[in-house]
């Protein structure tokens, strides 16, 4: 593999235990965004980031590659006479069909996981890259066992 199509991928895991529905839920959320990163971008790295916050997870996937739908590198500074302004909203509408692709589990899937736990996902692009980021809120009962795993760590 020759350095033009690697991705570094950090993991920054800050979750002890969480339930089945929602370590599922985040896996197969992780699963499609790096396969969209590496499909769809020119993302180089990858962050991944998990926390237990007292009352909800959180999970954070934020790449580094802008949308280039013939798969190579474009001027970012103008297309075809283009300001810059109007290329990024041809760059992030671009990107957004290209991500509903049928293929994968999709954007959508994302967001209706997400729902079903009666949390959120927000997809979309964020600085030069592309970000997904999911809550899922605790139960009570969660949130019990949450504080007694980290009491007994």
């Amino acid at each position: 593999m020759d350095d033009s199509s690697t991705v570094n991928v950090t993991l920054s895991n800050g979750i002890d235990a969480a339930p089945a529905a929602v370590s599922r839920c985040f896996a197969t959320t992780i699963r499609e965004a790096l396969n969209n990163t590496i499909r769809h971008s020119m993302a180089r790295n990858v962050d991944i980031t998990l926390r237990d916050f007292p009352a909800l997870w959180q999970l954070r996937i934020q790449d580094d590659g802008a949308l280039w739908n013939d798969g190579s590198q474009g001027n970012i500074n103008g297309m075809m006479g283009e300001s810059s302004a109007r290329f990024r909203q041809f760059h992030d509408a671009a990107r957004t069909a290209t991500m509903r692709d049928a293929s994968g589990i999709g954007l959508a899937d994302i967001e209706e996981r997400a729902r079903a736990l009666g949390g959120t996902a927000v997809c979309g692009p964020y600085h030069e890259g592309w970000r997904v980021f999911v809550s899922i809120p605790k139960t009570d009962d969660d949130a019990a066992a949450s504080a007694t795993t980290k009491e007994n760590v």
